[in-house]
């Protein structure tokens, strides 16, 4: 699969969870719209090494979420990342 490809299933993924914890098919409000695939030596650290592992970031519209994976997260780690931002309710919690 293509990173393009790669990086919009992601996305889509983590829309889902997030639409299906806070009901709010609103993509204007808090909507996940920069989340990213970055195969693994495409990144560079601050000391110039390439990062040799795959890295999966979620970003909030707003930049006041960040949430890095060096592995492709499952939905449970995504969603409980998500309860965790959005302060909500523990039974959530997968």
């Amino acid at each position: 699969m293509n990173e393009k490809k790669h990086n919009q299933l992601f996305c889509q993924r983590v829309n889902s969870i997030y639409m299906k914890l806070t009901g709010d098919y609103n993509k204007d409000d808090h909507y996940f719209d920069s989340c990213s695939f970055y195969p693994a030596g495409t990144l560079v650290d601050r000391q110039g090494q390439e990062i040799m592992t795959d890295k999966y970031i979620i970003r909030g519209r707003y930049n006041d979420f960040v949430k890095e994976f060096d592995h492709n997260p499952t939905d449970r780690e995504i969603n409980n990342a998500l309860v965790y931002r959005f302060g909500l309710n523990s039974s959530f919690l997968m």
